[in-house]
């Protein structure tokens, strides 16, 4: 207690405001070539950066008996979905690199290891020449000469019209990841 300009106070507090974060309700699935393979998983990893790179990711599914040895390929889609109601948002959507069977004192697991499918845009060299063209031509005419097994599609991105060229450039450099449907 103490006596301030004639008025006496006691003990003065500050409120402290904690957050307490809302209960989240996450639902995930894993599609390997369009089937659910959610409750085979073990392990998971998704990386998908946020600047530059290209995503990757990581599975280890229970392989009881070898019973899945021979029914996951190299090529194959798999795609990761997660949202805090159905868990139908996808946020992934890869390819597999690379297949193997493990046999551990753990049991037996099949490793899938993979790539997101932006990686097939480093693969692809274009060279395009443009004049007073509008955006979205310019890259709907690109997306058209790229292998339909890719699997990407042209979104409407603006009417401003530039002029370029540009010789042997990986597509990746000059599409942005928002431009397109992964």
């Amino acid at each position: 207690m103490w006596i301030a300009h004639g008025t006496i106070k006691m003990r003065q507090t500050n409120d402290i405001f904690i957050p307490i974060p809302k209960t989240r309700n996450t639902h995930a699935k894993i599609e390997i070539n369009g089937v659910d393979v959610t409750k085979r998983i073990i392990e998971s990893s998704w990386v998908y950066p946020a600047t530059t790179g290209i995503g990757t990711f990581t599975l280890i599914l229970s392989n009881a008996a070898g019973q899945f040895s021979d029914t996951y390929s190299v090529g194959q889609s798999v795609k990761f979905y997660a949202d805090n109601s159905d868990g139908t948002t996808l946020q992934f959507w890869g390819r597999i690199d690379y297949v193997k069977d493990n046999l551990g004192s753990n049991g037996q697991f099949l490793e899938i290891e993979g790539r997101h499918r932006a990686y097939l845009l480093t693969e692809f060299l274009v060279c395009y020449s443009a004049t007073n063209t509008v955006t979205s031509d310019i890259l709907k005419d690109i997306i058209n000469k790229l292998p339909a097994s890719y699997g990407f599609t042209q979104t409407n991105i603006g009417t401003d019209k530039y002029g370029f060229g540009f010789v042997q450039i990986s597509l990746i450099y000059y599409i942005l990841p928002s431009d397109i449907m992964f």
